[in-house]
């Protein structure tokens, strides 16, 4: 038998194929040439360190997969003008459960699960009888000592942001690291906003696990005219800053408040061919956070 160079021999001895006619030594082959390719796209982001033992453990577990979504990714890039957003960043939703289209939804059109209710997170006989400053104070407070994010916001705001999200239900956030800037996909469902890094949607797709969610609460909106905010992220990807930063540019490209922040929002779904990922970096030069409703984070 042909003697194979030490790293294919360690391949074909993981899937306990030393042995076989030439057919499934050809095959073997062949698939260990797709995974070496797709292991070089991967690596090829700055960021593949940081997921690394991640994308390993799929690799280990379920090869085939890796290898289809990255060639699948690889694809999609040299297909762009068939998506707006394919073409923008070389993505798909999320959510294979999220609707397609570009066209304005009907509100909660693009929701796939039923909306959280503020009970099911916390007491709100707490929240009986106060106003709108009181509400804020004890919403702040309350998840202070969680490894979460929190924030109250003007109803009116909230609505633009939704409105917004109607139309353009993804984007991408640039996100400052020591390597440079980190590229984070974000996909709205009904009240819900969902985060995963770009390399992590590579090696997973849809199955991309989040490293932020960020849920509003609209049940006080009638009354008090205030909308809560609640974001969950992973200790492990991102530092409560961090999240506060994704949300706090949900905000800001969402909301209106920037012309120039909304017109690339715009531009990413309507104009991919123009869009580059350098414009989002040099929004960095003009942040306003002054506007921001948002309460900061100690970490």
């Amino acid at each position: 038998m042909q003697s194979w160079p030490r790293p294919f021999s360690q391949f074909l001895q993981l899937y306990g194929q030393v042995a076989g006619t030439s057919n499934q030594v050809r095959c073997l082959a062949l698939t260990f040439r797709k995974m070496d390719e797709a292991m070089q796209h991967l690596q090829s982001n700055p960021f593949y360190g940081k997921y690394a033992q991640k994308i390993d453990k799929i690799k280990k577990e379920r090869p085939v997969e890796l290898v289809k979504a990255v060639q699948t990714r690889k694809s999609e890039a040299k297909n762009e003008a068939a998506d707006a957003v394919v073409g923008a960043a070389g993505v798909k939703p999320i959510s294979s459960k999220a609707p397609k289209g570009k066209t304005t939804l009907p509100s909660g059109a693009y929701a796939f699960a039923p909306p959280k209710k503020l009970d099911s997170i916390m007491k709100t006989e707490l929240l009986r009888y106060k106003n709108a400053e009181e509400v804020t104070f004890l919403w702040n407070q309350h998840w202070q000592n969680f490894p979460v994010i929190s924030g109250v916001m003007k109803g009116q705001l909230y609505d633009s942001i939704r409105a917004t999200a109607t139309t353009y239900d993804k984007f991408l956030f640039a996100l400052p690291r020591e390597q440079g800037y980190e590229f984070i996909l974000a996909q709205f469902a009904g009240p819900e906003v969902h985060f995963t890094p770009l390399i992590n949607y590579q090696a997973y797709q849809e199955n991309a696990p989040e490293c932020l969610t960020m849920v509003h609460y609209t049940e006080l909106q009638e009354s008090l005219d205030i909308v809560l905010m609640r974001g969950e992220y992973d200790t492990n990807t991102l530092s409560g800053k961090e999240a506060q930063f994704l949300a706090n540019q949900v905000q800001l490209y969402y909301s209106g408040v920037e012309p120039s922040k909304t017109a690339l929002l715009k531009l990413f779904h309507e104009q991919p061919q123009n869009f580059s990922h350098m414009d989002l970096v040099k929004e960095f030069d003009k942040l306003d956070l002054s506007a921001l409703q948002l309460k900061a984070p100690k970490n």
